[in-house]
Formats: structure tokens, C-alpha cells, sequence
């Protein structure tokens, strides 16, 4: 006969095991939070630069965030310099980033111009620079280079 001080005992020990992490001995994965930059430079044929954009964002791990800088049309329609990313934490070394930058003007008559968009969707490393290079449309003698990186927010 089991006496009822045992059974609470066998309780108590099953309801406690419930409570424990999945991986006993480490703490709840926190959320990880990061400063993602995006720099966008015009490289013209006679050697000067123009920086065209140099976003920073500071967004925590599977959320979301935007910067929008300029202005919209009478319908809605965007222009300026506009960025947007998501970064998901992998692990401690790797995140998986998903961000657009565009840069565009307005031409009148409610209608807007992308100059350049880059798109980055891939796994990186935190402090590791990612590059994009695109030829203006334009001006095939000139192009743009866009730089992506990111780091871990302490």
C-alpha cells in the first residue's frame, strides 16, 4: 500500500519535471537584438563617390522594422530612400537577413522613378560586410555599390 505522502511526493517531482527547460542546465533563448546598416554609394566614371543612402536600423530578432525618408504622392506612392530588413538569429555566429533598400524620385504627374533597389536575403555572419553591385540604368559607365552589415546589439 502506497501511503499519500508518496503519491504527493511522485506528484510534486512529475508536476516539477514539467517546469524544467528543454535543455536542462541553460537558460530561456533571449531575444537577440541587432544595428543593421545599409550604405548606398554612386561610383561615377571619373573617380568621385556619392554617397546616396546610409540607413541604420536597430531591430530585435524576427520583427520586422522600415525607414522610409522623402516623401509620397496624391495616391500613396513612395519615393525617396526607403529600407527595410528582417534579421533571424540561426545561432551566436549566424543570422539570416532579409533587407531592400530603394532609392527613388518623383517624375510629376503622381508617378514615381526607382533609381536602384538592392535586395539581400541570406545567411551571414554578424560584422561581415555583404556587397551588391548594379550598373545605373542610365548611365552605363557609372554604377552603384551597396553595402549590408550587421551587429549584435549589447
Amino acid at each position: 500500500m502506497t501511503s499519500s505522502l508518496a503519491l504527493l511526493g511522485l506528484s510534486l517531482l512529475a508536476a516539477l519535471s514539467v517546469a524544467q527547460p528543454e535543455n536542462p542546465g541553460t537558460a530561456p533563448r533571449q531575444k537577440r537584438q541587432y544595428q543593421v546598416h545599409c550604405q548606398v554609394i554612386l561610383h561615377q566614371p571619373n573617380g568621385k563617390q556619392q554617397l546616396v543612402m546610409e540607413p541604420t536600423l536597430c531591430v530585435a530578432d524576427g520583427r520586422p522594422a522600415e525607414y522610409h525618408s522623402g516623401g509620397s504622392t496624391g495616391d500613396g506612392k513612395h519615393f525617396g530612400t526607403y529600407f527595410t530588413c528582417l534579421v533571424r538569429c540561426i545561432d551566436p555566429t549566424q543570422v539570416h537577413l532579409e533587407a531592400e533598400a530603394e532609392w527613388s524620385k518623383h517624375i510629376g504627374g503622381g508617378k514615381v522613378e526607382t533609381i536602384v533597389r538592392f535586395r539581400c536575403d541570406q545567411v551571414v555572419q554578424p560584422g561581415t560586410p555583404i556587397q551588391f553591385k548594379q550598373k545605373d540604368a542610365k548611365k552605363p559607365n557609372q554604377f552603384y555599390l551597396a553595402t549590408f552589415w550587421l551587429q549584435e546589439m549589447q
